[in-house]
């Protein structure tokens, strides 16, 4: 450092280069300051022309080339410096110290052999010339070399110290000089300051005195302006004024001269007025202003006189002159109050506009504080909320945290205990269970059944395994025990604690806080691998190789794949059970309540004369059983007319209560009644007809009045007793899924799970264990779900009502009967309104299908109701095993049997079974019986797989019941025999794995905080201790108390030299504290460095490696126990676990932390064994004897598992632990990978702040020498002498002697004295602590785009996900959306399209749209990505989508698959409330659609752009914005091209944000946009409908000869839906010119009666006429051409038309499949229950009266 000063300051202030050296590197690296350097010492002569001040490459190279040229031998040679090519690439690449070493060279040559003269010149100068010695030389030897002898040693010292004496002694004096420069250049810079200040306000002085002078000019031509401006306008006044009067002038003058009073000229004769006047006077009439006056006239005798009278009178000049002054003066007086006034005026105006403007800026400056104060308070008070929900969130976590840590500790006795107890139990169990099993083998031993020598050895084996099956029990216990207390430790303390944990116990937290555990962003990140966990995941190939290395530390053979089967398993053990059916609370002696119901179309209630089949055969059941045959319709009839009665007194309970249904049902007229209101009624119905209402008691009346009406009494009929029937047959009820829903219901309080939202603690703790087991990513179930679904307990227990339903064969007799039925009378009417009473009031219907049907005209409507009804019902009555099918086929044989006896018999058949309730009946007659009605049901066909469970009667059912129990036994030892406690073990694995991997998430979090925080404080303490006050201060106090107040000693003598010496000890002194402070720093560091903190800090992040194992582990070993518990093929033999060992403490670098992590990864792999018997052992078992219950169940007659079944189900069992092993591997690699890159963050981390110490310390070095060598300086060059007292003694030294003050020192010595205090302390290091970055456990970053293979379907294999096939988002959302967005429709949109929808031209497959549902769902079941999905539609089961999927697609009525773009507009309609646009609406549009500027013919094949669409009035603006009302369009745009579909543009996230989105370049056809807009409720109407708007207006556009023609061709292609709908959707139509002749021949044929009139017409000719030309057929036109002439009825009764209805009707029709699954969007369907509404439903409770208790008979001699 001093000599890097040295050359700094040679160069600066010696040299004074033309640039300043700050930097040696970087202003040295390109040689040009080495040039001219040389150049200033003259070495170098052209450097000007060759040296380039450049940065550049070629720059640099060409200045060194010359440098090296010139010490190579050149003008620099003598300079004796060695330039190497290395030492110049150090230097042009700015290496520390070259330049610097380069220059010092240089130093030395040019000031010692710069210009060397030559031999003879030296010999000479030294013989002629003396040396020449400087003033310091000559101090040297006068004040030390003479006063030592040279045999000393401290000579040798002194002359060995002189020159570095010198070169100190030389920098003080340049620091002197610089210091006066300094002051210099300060008073120079104070007095240019001061001139420019003084220059500044003289400039500043003149160019006010030039304003004010120019303002004054200004203000003299403003009042100038103002004064011309006046006299303008008064001579503007005065000119007005003369005017006026001039005006009135010329006025009177007029008059005047008009009247005749002018003054008469010459020659001219009086006229006007005058001369009338004066014609009066002469007659005596005065007529003048003067008549009537007293005035007395003028007497004059002659003219003259009168003219001298009239003149005396004329008022004189004088006078005149006086009054025209007044009169100005007046005027003046006038004008100049005007002018005052107008001033006035002005300046009040000015005023107010002042005022004014200032309130305007007063108001506004109020408004802003206003505002501003109202933020801050908004803004405060946000903030104090923030606050606050901040605060109340800590202390809730805080209260949580102990709450369950209380609950925990509290709940681990209580558990502890209640577990010993079970598993006592159960041992207890097992012993009886032993102990029977061995008394039951002695006894057969003894019967003689078995050869003596195998009972005896079964004895032995029966007895011996009595004690080891409770052994066995207690051994499993404590296993899963074990299990427990490691899942229990994991989370809690550190491993060293263990043995201090108790055992965990089988609590399971709540649902809603695993699922918060799970939506925090760092568990999220981690259990799906997103953020950084993404980038450490490792590949398939380290993972199988790291699963190999631990199967081979185990012992076990590889598996060949792995096949994941824990989330079937885990699912269904997770599987809530079904609520079992309450029992109708009917009359226990009430045979059975049947309902039949029927296609209409001949088998149901229909049309016409002909009574259906399901009628007929009810009739004739009633006559036979005595039933009692009901309709809902007739139900409904009798509780309204009910209502319309005075209710009796007292009134029958259910009387009563079906008045007041009546009442209700009135009510509903036009909206029809609701399902569950009309099953009330049948029920209540139904009791009534059990019990009838008693007669009312007729009151006797009075003998007179007996008397008196003796004669009129007239005998009454009495009523007959009601009789009560055998059972109840409801005919037509219930017909479709809400009336089936209400059914049941009120009847048995069932809630099919399709209807029903899967919101329980269950069923959230099920889909919590998707999280860590997604069973959709399995290929199919596991064994023991299989089984247990094949298990006799599967569904719920038999119903107590019965429902028969008739169905066609197939789809051929469908359409048959349909063709039958059209031709029946009435068929193409209106059902009746039911009407009720004598007024003829309106009965309603009930909602849904009975009232659609109704209002259907058409059969092919009436079947079409029904089958789609019957999609969503079958689904809901398959659990409940009550539905009778009965196929209507006849029997063709010897003896032909029709159709109507087939259903007769089978209905007769079944009711006998069920009425038979004589237990001593002969069951094997009961089960002949049954055997026959069963072999009929199906014709002839014995097969027993098809016929139906629940058409046998008990005694089929005892028959069979043995057989299915055998088939059964034979699997079930592979289903579980408590699956609770496995659910549970399961559940507290999660519960315990979640809330485990929260806690040490949170430690990891915290761990980096603290990290963080030590190493800040690391450095903080580092930097004090390096500040630290030290001695120094102390010295040179010292120093000063003996220092001498008068100092100013001559340069030279031996006073001031003895004053230099002791100030060079003194900072000797200071060096030496300087050389200690540095080498207690550098100690310091090194005992940082060493002390352990960062192998502490490494050791903490390898224990919590080592406990995110082992939480992993237990993860594994809970998966495996349930997999081995499930498949009930777990080992006997213990399982022998091994604990991971916990990390060493004195792993350092980074290379021994690698190694470790990656061995305990394969450990963590390797710690728990597979425990399942190998194939080959398994096979093997039965051989060797080694199952001891295999014996027992061959005696019992049982036959055991195959050896091949048992090696399928080890070697699943096998597969699916090996995929959880796979699991653990990948994650503990993962683990590993993260921990070991935070490691490598926490050592660049743990490096740079060494660094910076380092730094530091070279720092605090510098400025102490700084202040050091400011300090003796201060001391040399400071007088202290001043304002003190001369006189002094003297201090003999041993050397010299210095004045010593006698006297203390003054105020200014004491001021000086503090300065040198101040300037000894070196200054604060100015340096900035190293903050570190905060090691994140989670990133921020956005999820990945697109659903991955985690939400994809079991149905097919997962394909790779679509840009856009998923929104994006920011960050982690809580929960998902309330309904399908705009965003996520796009999604789905853009996934069907990757799934088969673009190539098939907007169609898709059933499984395929399943697919895509599904993948959304699980996405938000599995918590990976909840807003891609609703979650009302979360919360149904897989059940919901496949019957949705399948609604969409109907073979039997023209749909192959689905139609994206029908499925796309029903979702946007049903979720956002909108209703469907009206017919009316539609008419409208269409009209407006041509309106527009296009060709008839064309229409409907016309585009539609987005701009008309908008202006179509299909929605209201309110229900329908644009923003959605754009997204349809596109979305009818999509499908247009079906081999080019368009891409739907993505909607802004949100409303309003955003630009605006750009329109849609497309068009839309009209026939496409009135084809799904305009679809019907039944493909008659939807045929009616889309007539009237897609055909042309001349077919519709009927005359009074007839109706308007229609073209074939458009009717085939309204039927058929012809570019309407995707081709690939549409079942194979029939081609044009077949239509067309089937349709001409059937219309031709309804022409007969138009031949025959013309044959009679010629008959009647007369004769002699001609007779008519004879009729030629005409060719028929072609297809395109043809047209028929029909009205809509006539057309639509028509056989082609009818069988186009019934094979592509169904396109045509509107599903309704979305509204009735998922009603809460606003659909019609029934209600979806919760889990707690559907729990605590009830049936219907009776309202029979009970029988009353009769009275005891009185006792003898008792009163009566």
């Amino acid at each position: 450092e001093p000599m890097s000063q040295l050359i700094l300051e040679w160069l600066n202030q010696d040299i004074h280069l033309s640039k300043e050296v700050k930097a040696f590197e970087q202003d040295f690296a390109n040689g040009y300051l080495f040039g001219e350097l040389l150049h200033r010492h003259g070495v170098l002569g052209n450097f000007e022309e060759e040296f380039v001040n450049d940065g550049t490459l070629a720059a640099k190279r060409s200045n060194f080339d010359k440098l090296k040229a010139a010490f190579r031998g050149g003008s620099a040679g003598g300079l004796n410096v060695r330039v190497t090519d290395a030492q110049v690439d150090e230097i042009m690449a700015e290496d520390r110290g070259s330049s610097l070493r380069l220059l010092y060279q240089l130093r030395r040559g040019l000031n010692a052999k710069a210009i060397k003269p030559s031999a003879p010149t030296q010999e000479a100068a030294r013989r002629h010339k003396m040396q020449v010695h400087g003033e310091m030389e000559e101090q040297f030897f006068d004040q030390k070399a003479k006063t030592l002898r040279p045999i000393d040693d401290r000579y040798r010292h002194e002359l060995h110290a002189k020159k570095y004496v010198d070169e100190h002694t030389r920098q003080l004096n340049v620091a002197r000089e610089q210091e006066r420069t300094a002051l210099q250049n300060k008073e120079q810079h104070v007095q240019t300051f001061r001139v420019e200040r003084m220059t500044k306000m003289q400039e500043s002085r003149t160019n006010k005195q030039q304003d004010k002078l120019a303002g004054e000019l200004h203000w003299q031509g403003v009042q100038e302006r103002k004064i011309k401006m006046m006299e303008k306008d008064l001579a503007f006044e005065q000119e007005m004024i003369r005017r006026d009067r001039q005006r009135i002038i010329d006025i009177r003058n007029h008059y005047q001269e008009d009247c005749g009073y002018a003054d008469l000229e010459e020659g001219k004769e009086a006229n006007g007025i005058a001369w009338f006047e004066r014609n009066l006077q002469r007659i005596g009439i005065d007529t003048s202003e003067h008549s009537g006056s007293n005035a007395p006239g003028i007497e004059a005798k002659s003219l003259k006189e009168l003219h001298e009278k009239m003149t005396e009178k004329l008022p004189t000049k004088a006078q005149l002159q006086i009054e025209s002054q007044k009169r100005m003066a007046k005027i003046r007086e006038t004008k100049r109050g005007t002018d005052i006034a107008r001033k006035e005026r002005e300046r009040r105006q000015r005023r107010v506009l002042v005022d004014q403007q200032a309130t305007t800026a007063a108001v506004e400056e109020k408004r802003k504080e206003d505002d501003l104060l109202v933020w801050l308070l908004q803004e405060t008070a946000q903030s104090r909320q923030e606050a606050s929900e901040y605060d109340l969130k800590l202390r809730h976590k805080e209260a949580l945290w102990k709450q369950r840590e209380d609950r925990q500790l509290r709940y681990a006795e209580r558990a502890e205990q209640e577990q010993q107890e079970a598993w006592s139990r159960m041992a207890e169990k097992a012993r009886e269970e032993r102990a029977a099993k061995l008394e039951y083998t002695k006894l057969k031993a003894s019967a003689g059944l078995a050869d003596d020598a195998d009972a005896t050895k079964r004895l032995e084996e029966v007895s011996s395994d009595e004690e080891e099956g409770a052994a066995s029990i207690d051994m499993r216990r404590s296993s899963i025990g074990d299990h427990q207390r490691s899942r229990a430790s994991l989370p809690g303390a550190p491993q060293e604690n263990l043995q201090e944990v108790p055992e965990a116990t089988l609590e399971v937290a709540s649902a809603e806080e695993l699922i918060s555990c799970v939506r925090e962003p760092a568990i999220f990140q981690y259990l799906f691998s997103q953020g950084g966990w993404a980038r450490h995941k490792p590949s398939e190939e380290e993972v199988q190789q790291t699963v190999q290395k631990s199967l081979k530390m185990l012992g076990e053979a590889a598996c060949t794949e792995a096949a994941p089967r824990l989330g079937s398993v885990v699912q269904w053990l997770c599987k809530s059970s079904p609520k079992q059916l309450a029992e109708a609370k009917l009359p226990s002696d009430l045979l059975p309540v049947v309902a039949i119901t029927g296609s209409p179309a001949g088998l149901g209630q229909g049309r016409g004369n002909s009574l259906a089949l399901g009628s007929v055969v009810a009739d004739r059941l009633a006559q036979e059983f005595g039933y009692a045959v009901i309709t809902s319709q007739q139900v409904i009839e009798e509780c309204v007319a009910l209502a319309q009665k005075p209710p009796q007194v007292p009134d029958y309970p259910i009387l009563n209560r079906m008045r007041e249904l009546g009442q209700e049902a009135s009510r509903y007229v036009e909206s029809g009644a609701p399902p569950y209101l009309v099953t009330e009624m049948i029920f209540r119905k139904i009791e009534l007809l059990a019990a009838p209402a008693p007669k009312p008691v007729e009151e006797e009346e009075p003998a007179d009045k007996k008397k008196k009406g003796k004669d009129k009494k007239k005998p009454v009929e009495e009523e007959p007793e009601p009789v009560r029937p055998n059972g109840i047959l409801v005919l037509g009820f219930p017909s479709d899924l809400s009336q089936h829903a209400a059914w049941e219901a009120a009847f048995e309080a069932y809630t099919s799970p399709v209807l029903q939202l899967l919101d329980s603690e269950q069923d959230q703790l099920a889909r919590l264990s998707t999280v860590l087991a997604p069973y959709w990513r399995e290929p199919g179930p596991a064994a023991p779900v299989v089984l247990q679904q094949l298990g006799p307990n599967t569904s719920v227990q038999e119903s107590s009502v019965r429902l028969v339903k008739l169905r066609h064969p197939d789809e051929a007799s469908l359409r048959e009967a349909i063709m039958k039925d059209a031709t029946a009378e009435g068929a193409w009417e209106q059902a009746p309104a039911s009407v009720v009473g004598e007024e003829a009031t309106p009965a309603p219907r009930c909602k849904g299908f009975e009232q659609e049907l109704a209002a259907a005209t058409c059969p092919v409507d009436r079947a079409w109701l029904f089958a789609s009804a019957q999609v969503l019902d079958r689904v809901f009555e398959a659990p409940l095993n009550s539905t009778v099918d009965v196929v209507v086929q006849e029997q063709d044989g010897e003896e032909p049997v029709s159709a109507e006896e087939v259903c007769f018999k089978q209905a007769r058949d079944f009711l006998a079974s069920w009425n038979r309730s004589s237990p001593a009946a002969d069951t094997g007659e009961a089960a002949a019986d049954t055997g026959e009605a069963v072999a009929e049901n199906k014709g002839g066909d014995a097969d027993a797989e098809e016929v139906p469970g629940d058409q046998a009667g008990a005694g089929v059912e005892e028959a069979t019941g043995a057989t299915l129990d055998l088939e059964v036994s034979q699997e079930a030892s592979m289903v579980p025999s408590n699956p609770d406690v496995f659910r549970d073990v399961w559940l507290s694995g999660l519960s315990s794995y979640l809330l485990g991997l929260r806690s040490l998430l949170a430690e990891v979090e915290d761990e980096a905080a603290n990290y963080m925080s030590e190493l800040v404080r690391m450095q903080r303490n580092f930097l004090e201790f390096l500040q630290r006050p030290d001695d120094k201060g102390l010295v040179v106090e010292q120093f000063l108390n003996s220092f001498p107040l008068k100092v100013n000693f001559t340069p030279g003598t031996r006073q001031a030299d003895e004053l230099n010496e002791q100030i060079q000890d003194m900072a000797d002194k200071l060096w030496m504290h300087a050389n200690f402070r540095r080498e207690e720093a550098v100690e310091e560091r090194q005992r940082l460095m060493t002390g352990g903190f960062w192998e502490h800090r490494a050791n903490v992040c390898l224990r919590l490696v080592h406990r995110f194992q082992s939480l992993e582990l237990s993860r594994f070993r809970t998966s495996a126990a349930v997999l081995r518990g499930s498949y009930r093929l777990e080992s006997k033999e213990e399982l022998e676990q091994q604990s991971l060992e916990l990390p060493p403490e004195n792993l350092s670098s980074l290379r021994e932390l690698a190694s470790w992590l990656n061995s305990s990864a394969e450990h963590a792999a390797a710690a728990e064994p597979t425990a399942v018997p190998q194939p080959d052992a398994a096979a093997k078992l039965q051989g060797k004897g080694e199952i001891d219950e295999q014996a027992s169940r061959e005696d019992a007659g049982i036959q055991s598992l195959e050896d091949s079944s048992l090696a399928h189900n080890s070697a699943e069992l096998r597969a699916g632990i090996l995929a959880e092993r796979l699991g653990l591997a990948s994650r503990a690699r993962a683990v590993a990978a993260w921990t070991f890159a935070r490691l490598e963050i926490m050592r660049k981390q743990y490096e740079e702040v060494f660094a910076r110490m380092d730094e530091w310390i070279r720092h605090r070095v510098r400025e102490e020498n700084e202040a050091i060598k400011a300090t003796t300086k201060l001391m040399r060059t400071r007088r202290w002498e001043d304002d003190e007292p001369l006189g002094a003694t003297l201090r003999s030294t041993g050397r010299s002697s210095i004045a010593r003050p006698s006297q203390s020192p003054s105020f200014a010595a004491m001021k000086r004295r503090r300065d040198v205090l101040k300037e000894i302390i070196p200054r604060t290091l100015d340096v900035e602590v190293y903050i570190p970055l905060k090691i994140e456990v989670c990133d921020n970053v956005a999820p990945s785009q697109g659903v991955n293979s985690r939400s994809t379907s079991r149905s097919s294999p997962v394909p790779p996900a679509s840009a856009g096939s998923v929104p994006s988002r920011s960050r982690r959302v809580v929960a998902g959306p309330d309904r399908w967005t705009q965003d996520l429709l796009w999604g789905l949109h853009h996934r069907l399209l990757d799934l088969g929808a673009s190539q098939g031209g907007g169609a898709l497959g059933e499984e395929q749209l399943l697919q895509g549902l599904l993948e959304r769902r699980h996405a938000v079941l599995g918590f990976e990505q909840e807003e891609v999905a609703p979650l009302a539609w979360v919360r149904r089961p897989e059940e919901v989508y496949r019957l949705l999927c399948r609604s969409m697609v109907e073979p039997a009525w023209g749909s192959l698959s689905v139609d994206i773009t029908e499925l796309m507009l029903a979702m946007i309609h049903h979720e956002y409330g909108l209703t469907w646009p009206s017919f009316e609406a539609l008419q409208n549009a269409r009209e407006v659609v041509v309106a527009q500027d296009i060709d008839a013919n064309e229409y409907p094949d016309v585009g539609i752009s987005e701009e008309l669409f908008s202006q179509l009035q299909l929605w209201s603006s309110s229900s329908c914005p644009d923003d959605l009302r754009r997204f349809i369009f596109q979305v009818l745009v999509c499908f247009e091209n079906e081999a080019a579909p368009a891409t739907l543009s993505k909607p802004p996230s949100r409303r309003g944000e955003g630009p605006k989105a750009s329109g849609t370049s497309g068009t839309v056809s009209a026939r496409r946009l009135f084809t799904y807009l305009g679809l019907g409720v039944a493909p008659a109407d939807g045929y009616q409908r889309i007539s009237k708007l897609l055909l042309p207006a001349s077919a519709l556009q009927a005359t009074e000869e007839g109706p308007a023609p229609l073209r074939v061709q458009d009717l085939w292609a309204l039927l058929f839906s012809c570019k309407s709908r995707p081709s690939q959707m549409v079942v194979q139509r029939p081609d044009l010119a077949t239509f067309c002749q089937d349709i001409l021949e059937e219309v031709k044929g309804l022409q007969p009666v138009d031949a025959a009139a013309a044959k009679a017409k010629a008959k009647a000719a007369p004769k002699g006429k001609a007779a008519p030309e004879e009729v030629t057929e005409e060719a028929p036109p072609p297809p395109e051409e043809a047209t028929i002439a029909l009205a809509e009825p006539a057309l639509l009764q028509l056989r082609t038309v009818l069988q186009a209805l019934c094979s592509h009707g169904g396109l045509l029709c509107r599903r309704r499949g979305l509204e009735s699954l998922f009603p809460l969007g606003g659909g019609s369907g029934p209600p979806l229950k919760t889990s707690s509404e559907a729990s605590r439903l009830t049936e219907l409770q009776s309202l029979v009266p009970l029988p009353a208790e009769e009275s005891p008979p009185p006792e003898d001699g008792a009163e009566s």
